[in-house]
């Protein structure tokens, strides 16, 4: 045997030796980050018309790290190791079962969790990169970051990656950040409208009649809202940029034009929640997953500064978990200027 024959055996594995498996979830700093993939334009006075990029427009990309012994992370690097690798050409390469990682699912006795009292153990990620380094003599740290565009929110009635912890109506006890879902016959005939969200406890059933319409869109009945009504930090920004009305006149003065009745405008926020616990993340990833990236929603800024009542989309956020019960979400708003009042 060459010396090129006994060191390039096999070009697609980096490991070596039998493994003995592994079943486990990410350490605590692993990330999501969701992205939304949206058409838009401004009209006339910043009217801003948006819709989704198909059924599958958000996409959640990972970041992920494990560690453990020498023969765990050999088991770990070998699965993805096999979701890399496969076909090159032909109907198998594009089957969509060997290329992806499968969370819950147990493959050549490795098995990868996520945190079901967030997200489900959804189907179809890929693998975008990743890299080992050893962290002592006998542990070993695998970071992964993997991407998922396969999931479809908007086929799942807004649960495409949150787990589903949602209540009925009928219950006769509820905790603040519990999700109440009512029925298309008896509250919205829209399911995404359908999601309300606790503003605080409550021993007693929710009327379904009382919370439909108008009511939990702009406000708060029967203890519950559709409207953002979390908290953020203290120390949230408020951008207002007047850099598209400058006209640069060649060899002369700058010129700022009033363009808009809108003009001042809140083009983004972005928004973040820290050491916010399970229930309370939860929530939130639920209330931004089921407006699938591109459905608008009423924000109350609790601030002072600026008017209270406005409409805005969230076309990406992140969580991070920070620890047990403790996690950071960092979340975008885009402002609608212009909103008009939704038919229900």
């Amino acid at each position: 045997m060459s010396f090129i024959e006994k060191f390039n055996y096999n070009r697609n594995s980096i490991t070596s030796g039998s493994a003995l498996g592994f079943t486990g979830s990410p350490i605590y700093g692993a990330s999501i980050q969701f992205e939304a993939s949206n058409s838009s334009w401004r009209g006339s006075n910043y009217n801003e018309f948006i819709m989704a990029n198909g059924i599958n427009s958000i996409e959640a990309n990972m970041s992920f790290s494990f560690q453990g012994n020498k023969e765990n992370m050999k088991s770990i690097l070998r699965r993805i190791e096999n979701a890399t690798t496969g076909e090159i050409t032909g109907n198998t390469a594009f089957s969509g079962i060997e290329d992806c990682i499968n969370f819950g699912e147990s493959k050549n006795k490795v098995q990868i969790n996520l945190d079901t009292g967030y997200y489900k153990n959804f189907s179809g990620s890929q693998v975008k990169s990743y890299n080992i380094k050893t962290v002592n003599d006998s542990v070993y740290e695998l970071n992964v970051n993997l991407f998922n565009n396969r999931v479809s929110p908007i086929l799942q009635n807004g649960m495409g990656f949150v787990a589903d912890r949602t209540l009925p109506t009928s219950n006769l006890s509820f905790n603040k950040f519990d999700i109440v879902t009512g029925s298309t016959a008896s509250a919205n005939s829209n399911v995404f409208d359908n999601y309300f969200y606790l503003t605080k406890s409550r021993n007693a059933n929710i009327n379904p009649s009382a919370i439909s319409g108008i009511s939990t869109y702009t406000g708060i009945a029967e203890d519950s809202t559709r409207t953002f009504f979390w908290d953020p930090d203290q120390q949230t920004a408020v951008p207002i940029s007047h850099q598209a009305r400058i006209n640069n006149f060649t060899r002369s003065f700058n010129q700022q034009l009033n363009i808009s009745r809108n003009q001042n405008r809140i083009d983004q926020l972005v928004l973040m929640f820290t050491n916010r616990s399970e229930k309370e993340s939860y929530s939130i990833l639920h209330f931004l997953e089921s407006h699938l990236g591109y459905r608008k929603f009423v924000y109350y800024y609790n601030g002072g500064l600026i008017n209270e009542n406005k409409v805005f989309y969230c076309p990406s956020w992140r969580h991070t978990f920070n620890y047990k019960d403790s996690n950071t979400i960092e979340a975008t708003f885009v402002e609608i200027v212009n909103p008009i009042e939704p038919e229900f």
